[in-house]
């Protein structure tokens, strides 16, 4: 795994979220003209919840958990600015600063569900 393809801090990408118009409009439909009324904790707290609340699915890749249990591991992104991992039963992997360092990161992380799932259907294909 590359350097590139570990998470980063959300304040790394605080000034461009700021700026970048899906923020905007996103501060816009919830009754707010800026952040010059918030303070630094409440911008990071309020950012963070529309990035969780706003993401675009980007990639989706199906994995094998317990019980045979197929579970999606989900690229999300925001404004083409921050991506981060969700997947079912586990925490949330953020931050990336592209698709395919978010997706790379989530490849290795869950590899060996998503190779459990290829080989449960390899199995059902041979029988």
């Amino acid at each position: 795994m590359t350097v590139s393809s570990q998470p980063l801090k959300l304040d790394h990408f605080l000034e461009q979220l700021r700026n970048c118009s899906a923020m905007k409009e996103h501060l816009k439909s919830n009754g707010h003209k800026s952040f010059d009324s918030f303070s630094e904790d409440e911008i990071i707290d309020y950012i963070d919840d529309a990035i969780q609340n706003d993401s675009d699915e980007e990639i989706t890749m199906e994995a094998l958990g317990a019980y045979e249990y197929v579970f999606d591991v989900t690229i999300l992104g925001f404004g083409d600015i921050v991506y981060w991992v969700r997947a079912n039963e586990f925490d949330d992997i953020k931050y990336f600063s592209s698709r395919e360092s978010a997706a790379d990161y989530a490849h290795n992380e869950y590899h060996s569900y998503i190779v459990a799932l290829n080989t449960l259907n390899s199995e059902h294909e041979d029988s």
